[in-house]
């Protein structure tokens, strides 16, 4: 029968990623990242194959001096748009969510499911008022070991509705866990220091997030 030849070779792409191109074996194509230390790989096959282009993070990436900030920073920004869809990107599926009512009492939320419901309740009535949301965070501190974190952050949330400014300060500890390829929230509560009603118009409008 005839053969099947597999050719293999690697070079560094211009942003230090490992750039691997792979043959085919008779059986069909055939890719291996092997043992590199680089944690970005983009994977090529030849013509006779399916082009295939990924990034793949071996490793959570190395501890900064403020850990998970940007991850942080992302979620608010997603809760300040409203955005349910990019805020089930940055979660598990079996996250839990311990928020707060407006009486500061808290709400417990399980699963995938029930967070869509809550979210849709929440976020998705205050978009369809054209509410506008700003969180200004007033403290931040996080670490990581391993695959897990957490970050501890107290923050201040202005919600500006149709007739009322509500500004509420909170402390939220998140537990961040690395899957995927990335950091993703596996746990949030959330508790009420206080919050008071501005007033209609008393807000400053936009969204920003400070720390």
């Amino acid at each position: 029968p005839r053969r099947s030849v597999v050719r293999a070779g690697s070079s560094s792409g211009e942003d230090g990623s490992l750039v691997i191109t792979w043959g085919t074996s008779s059986r069909g194509p055939v890719v291996s990242s092997g043992a590199h230390p680089a944690r970005r790989i983009v994977v090529h096959l030849d013509r006779r194959a399916a082009r295939i282009e990924g990034v793949i993070a071996r490793e959570p990436p190395p501890e900064s001096s403020r850990p998970l900030w940007h991850e942080t920073q992302a979620l608010f920004d997603a809760l300040n748009r409203m955005d349910v869809a990019g805020l089930a990107e940055m979660r598990l599926e079996d996250a839990e969510l311990v928020d707060v009512d407006p009486r500061g009492l808290p709400v417990i939320v399980r699963g995938r499911e029930e967070w869509e419901e809550y979210m849709e309740r929440n976020l998705g009535t205050m978009a369809s008022i054209d509410a506008t949301l700003w969180t200004d965070v007033l403290d931040y501190r996080g670490h990581v070991h391993g695959r897990l974190g957490y970050s501890v952050v107290r923050f201040a949330q202005t919600a500006e509705l149709p007739d009322v400014t509500i500004r509420s300060v909170c402390v939220a500890t998140i537990v961040w866990s690395w899957r995927g390829g990335r950091w993703r929230e596996a746990h949030r509560h959330e508790s009420l220091e206080g919050s008071e009603r501005i007033g209609p118009g008393d807000g400053a409008a936009g969204v920003r997030a400070e720390g």
